[in-house]
């Protein structure tokens, strides 16, 4: 299930930093992350009026760039043990016996020759073997 991503603060395209509480109206649909650059969307709760910023990425694509975002709790899972009711939740460890030969990343579209971790986002889940024939 996918997880609402709030922002406490947003950027206008005229470049004005505002907070849900300064926001007008007419902001509402040009509104931008100031950390990763994604479309940020405006939430009305109906029963209570409060206004919230949350990030709207639109597409797999920009999905992407949130987790890159200050705010995205998937930012905070990658840098240290996480504590939940099942027990530690350790970072994620390269694999140690990989073969060197040439690979493909399927999320920055980044081909090299080495071991399974990409050298552009050191990644190695999405690393896939690269087609000979190319």
């Amino acid at each position: 299930m996918h997880k609402f991503v709030f922002a406490p603060h947003a950027i206008t395209r005229h470049g004005e930093w505002i907070t849900p509480l300064t926001a007008a109206q007419q902001d509402y649909d040009i509104l931008f992350c100031e950390y990763c650059r994604l479309k940020i969307g405006v939430v009305i709760d109906p029963l209570t009026k409060v206004i919230s910023f949350v990030h709207a990425p639109g597409s797999l694509e920009n999905a992407k760039w949130l987790t890159t975002c200050r705010f995205s709790s998937a930012n905070d899972r990658q840098g240290s043990a996480q504590q939940t009711e099942w027990g530690i939740i350790k970072p994620r460890r390269i694999p140690c016996n990989t073969l060197k030969r040439c690979w493909t990343c399927c999320w920055c579209h980044h081909d090299w020759y080495g071991t399974k971790q990409c050298p552009k986002c050191h990644d190695w889940l999405y690393a896939l073997p690269a087609d000979s024939s190319d």
